[in-house]
């Protein structure tokens, strides 16, 4: 499945254009997790849209990410992801619509990975103190 095809299954609107394959699928808003599991063609879903999510989906080479729940990726972002040629896509569905849809075409060659984790007060402390100290919390 193509990027453009999981956009408009999705109904999603293509913020950064990069119309590669994708082999999988995957749902984590942890992105030291997401360093540790992510995997090349991935198309990856997360509420998170800052330049740390961009520089984790190219590290590991990932086909697209997915900013669910009408999350908004920010101009530096998109900037970066387009001088990285990485597909952002932004969705007003949750994850688990998103990841629900993707399972529907697992048949098509698509796989698929969630992991939801949630922690009393993680936004806050990110919000207070940036992302990697809201990491070691986890």
């Amino acid at each position: 499945m193509k990027v453009t095809q999981l956009a408009e299954l999705l109904g999603a609107k293509v913020v950064c254009p990069a119309d590669r394959e994708i082999a999988c699928g995957y749902s984590c808003d942890l992105l030291s997790w997401v360093m540790a599991h992510g995997k090349q063609d991935m198309a990856w879903v997360t509420v998170q849209a800052h330049l740390n999510v961009i520089a984790v989906a190219v590290l590991a080479d990932m086909s697209c990410v997915i900013a669910a729940e009408g999350v908004k990726f920010p101009p530096d972002a998109v900037a970066k992801a387009q001088s990285e040629d990485l597909a952002l896509l932004e969705c007003d569905k949750s994850a688990y619509e998103i990841c629900s849809i993707m399972a529907g075409h697992i048949q098509n060659g698509l796989r698929l990975i969630c992991v939801f984790i949630d922690l009393d007060g993680l936004k806050r402390a990110n919000d207070l103190y940036g992302h990697t100290f809201g990491d070691l919390m986890l």
